[in-house]
């Protein structure tokens, strides 16, 4: 079991061998004293370190170390292996338009300037091939711009909607 943390900006693997951790390749030899189920003793090289779980998720835990905040980010080796292959970006896209996935023809238009939707709602009824699609939200958005009127023609990747 390998986990590659982040405290801070500096970045840490660890990993489990045979009842044994290894940070950064080193043998950990320390003693962990559990005092309640998010408050522990860490005795490490001649030292006591008190640690507090202030939250915890699946990839981040924020703690306490003697009285310090600090969020540890946790990478299994799965993560690690997407984030290699290209599979996971670390940029959240910004989407700021719609556009026609094909064309068809405008059959009604279920928003206003100015509405905030959510991801899913629907937005506009698009006909292409004698087929009714709704085309929804693809994510949460606030329409800033609608660029086609019912009863209009569009042609694939014409914008429809700006956010």
């Amino acid at each position: 079991m390998k986990f590659e943390l982040t405290v801070g900006e500096t970045q840490h693997k660890i990993s489990k061998s045979k009842g044994s951790f290894f940070l950064d390749d080193l043998l950990l030899e320390s003693k962990i004293y559990k005092n309640s189920p998010t408050h522990f003793y860490v005795h490490y090289e001649n030292k006591m370190c008190e640690i507090e779980i202030l939250n915890q998720s699946d990839k981040r835990i924020d703690i306490k170390i003697n009285g310090k905040k600090a969020s540890i980010h946790v990478k299994t080796d799965l993560d690690l292996m997407l984030e290699k292959m290209g599979m996971i970006s670390k940029e959240i896209p910004t989407i700021n338009k719609l556009d026609a996935p094909m064309p068809g023809n405008i059959l009604d238009v279920l928003v206003s300037k100015g509405d905030k939707v959510a991801k899913g709602d629907p937005l506009l009824i698009l006909e292409a091939m004698k087929m009714e699609n709704v085309i929804k939200a693809p994510t949460d958005v606030t329409i800033q711009k609608i660029n086609v009127l019912v009863g209009d023609n569009v042609e694939k990747n014409q914008t429809l909607i700006e956010f």
